[in-house]
């Protein structure tokens, strides 16, 4: 006759002593795999990473004839600000651009942005090197007479701030914080996977 065995009888226990030895034993593979998942993950960021650059000029537009202290002109002035960040978006501005510089199309990003009820602009060039963003933004700030001048014949530009050259990315990449978050999440996986094999 068989003999019968019972599974319900068969108590699988779980030592956490035994669990922690074996992983304290093996602190080394968790140290290396932490290691090389930090190590990887700074490769594959520095080689997918691509730095923009970004340029900024702030205008101030006001109009011909109006009384630049008077601050019932400004809706005057305002307008024609809005008017100006209109034609300096355009097509037309991009193509002029990039005609001056010897492009076939403008690869740069370029927003023009007016502060809400003021009659100030900000430009904003963003393009793959620093010097491309600084060209491009110059470039629109010597031609913006050409493309308004049948436009908006009343407008009157001042440069309050000139652009310069970037220094360093707009787009600057955390990878010592990424590094920090691939090197914990391998440490809990071989450690969990460590825990499972014990």
């Amino acid at each position: 006759m068989e003999e019968k065995i019972d599974i319900f009888a068969i108590q699988q226990k779980v030592d956490f002593r035994v669990m922690l030895r074996d992983i304290l034993r093996q602190w080394w593979m968790i140290l290396f795999f932490s290691l090389s998942a930090a190590m990887a993950t700074d490769i594959v960021v520095n080689e997918l990473y691509v730095p923009r650059y970004t340029a900024t000029t702030t205008l101030y537009v006001t109009s011909k004839g109006v009384n630049n202290t008077v601050y019932t002109d400004i809706s005057t002035t305002s307008t024609l600000a809005e008017e100006l960040s209109y034609v300096l978006s355009t097509s037309v501005m991009e193509r002029k651009v990039a005609k001056e510089l010897g492009m076939e199309e403008l690869d740069a990003e370029v927003t023009v942005e007016q502060a809400s009820g003021t009659n100030m602009l900000t430009i904003t060039v963003t393009a793959d090197t620093a010097v491309n963003a600084f060209r491009v933004i110059s470039c629109m700030i010597d031609n913006y007479d050409t493309v308004t001048e049948y436009v908006l014949a009343d407008a009157v530009i001042d440069i309050i701030q000139a652009p310069v050259v970037p220094a360093s990315p707009s787009n600057s990449v955390q990878d010592r914080k990424l590094m920090e978050e691939a090197f914990l999440a391998a440490a809990v996986i071989v450690i969990l996977l460590t825990a499972f094999a014990s």
